[in-house]
């Protein structure tokens, strides 16, 4: 037993090196929580904790408010990985796979020209 704390850990590990570095547009609000990555045509459900996706849940509605209009794209630098073979349901269905979102690094009202519309 007193290798199973070791193996915990490395299990772990493998787990975060696979994350990568998404840069994107994050949208929420009503049945809506998606993330488009930079240059990319696809759409992905959103997956993550809390405690990571609330900051980001928070400033997409104040975008909303000072707008006026719903489902406001936010730019996100996060830490995650894009899964295309889970089953999927409910509203995630209607997307091409799910984001699992692990850590955000960085957030903007404006969309980089880079990103694309």
């Amino acid at each position: 037993m007193k290798w199973l704390p070791a193996l915990l850990l490395c299990a772990a590990a493998s787990s975060w090196a696979a994350d990568d570095m998404l840069r994107g547009r994050y949208y929420f609000g009503h049945e809506v929580e998606s993330f488009r990555p930079c240059g990319s045509k696809k759409s992905y459900w959103v997956r993550g904790g809390d405690r990571t996706l609330q900051p980001l849940r928070q400033r997409a509605e104040r975008l909303r408010e000072m707008r006026g209009k719903p489902y406001q794209p936010i730019y996100v630098e996060v830490t995650g990985t894009i899964d295309t073979k889970s089953k999927r349901d409910g509203f995630a269905r209607d997307y091409d796979g799910l984001v699992h979102l692990r850590k955000v690094a960085r957030i903007s009202n404006a969309i980089p020209e880079a990103c694309g519309k």
